[in-house]
């Protein structure tokens, strides 16, 4: 079954294209009554501009209809939530799996963020203006087959570098001979990653929490140095939920991410 948006707006089309015809009758009445104008034919050119003034009634009529037809109040239905339930729905009809994730709806691989003030919505930082369910779905499908921008071998350095930052600052710790490194909670990267506020304006717990699980996804683990990536959760479920990145995959299942260490790299 449709969404309130999707029908409102389903209904303001057909009022649309019924307007769009009606103006096409008054054209054409209107193309009548200055071919016969052009050649003289008096009569011809009465009936056309009679048939003409008669079009042009209708138009107004229908005009009034399609304008007076739109009532719903976008923003207020986005501000509500119920766009993004909606959006929600009309995707997992589509057969695409959308959850929620830290204020945003994760449909692999993309984020979706509805601007509520602004009756927009932003996918993978990409703003639409375009908010019908049906269109963004589309979208949503087409982004699926396209190659990925992400990058896991160009986060996987960034996390290393951070990570190494953090290790270093942190008093004792340091790797083993075998060199394994302490484990590093992964809020804390995210922290650091984001201290300028328009950075983490940009790029949320959200964003870091879908990179990591494509770059998990991606079984890409080791840095050009040699560095392996080892992510750990079991810890983290001991402590803060706050402390804990979740997220639901593609196949539905649930990731939980706590905290990294990287091994084979010389102390």
């Amino acid at each position: 079954m449709p969404g309130e948006l999707e029908e409102a707006l389903a209904q303001t089309q057909r009022d649309a294209l019924a307007t769009q015809r009606a103006a096409e009758v008054a054209a054409r009445a209107a193309k009548r009554a200055a071919a016969a104008a052009a050649t003289g034919d008096v009569n011809a050119m009465a009936k056309a501009l009679a048939d003409t003034e008669q079009a042009v009634s209708a138009l107004a009529l229908q005009l009034t209809n399609t304008t007076d037809g739109w009532t719903f109040d976008a923003r207020a239905y986005a501000e509500s939530g119920d766009l993004s339930k909606e959006l929600k729905s009309a995707a997992q009809a589509e057969g695409l799996s959308v959850h929620e994730q830290d204020g945003r709806l994760f449909c692999y691989p993309a984020l979706i963020r509805v601007l509520a003030t602004e009756a927009a919505v932003e996918i993978d930082r990409k703003r639409f203006r375009t908010v019908r369910p049906s269109y963004l779905v589309r979208q949503l499908k087409a982004m699926k087959t396209r190659p990925q921008r992400f990058r896991p071998e160009r986060f996987l350095e960034v996390l290393f570098e951070t990570y190494e930052w953090a290790r270093r600052a942190e008093s004792g710790a340091t790797r083993r001979l075998d060199g394994r490194g302490p484990v590093v909670e992964l809020v804390s990267l995210f922290e650091l990653l984001t201290l300028f506020p328009d950075t983490r304006k940009d790029y949320g717990r959200a964003e870091f929490t879908r990179d990591l699980y494509l770059l998990d996804r991606s079984r890409v683990m080791e840095t050009r140095n040699g560095a392996r990536l080892e992510l750990s959760a079991a810890t983290g479920t001991k402590g803060s939920s706050t402390k804990l990145l979740r997220i639901v995959g593609e196949d539905d299942a649930p990731r939980v991410y706590y905290g990294i260490s990287f091994t084979g790299v010389r102390a």
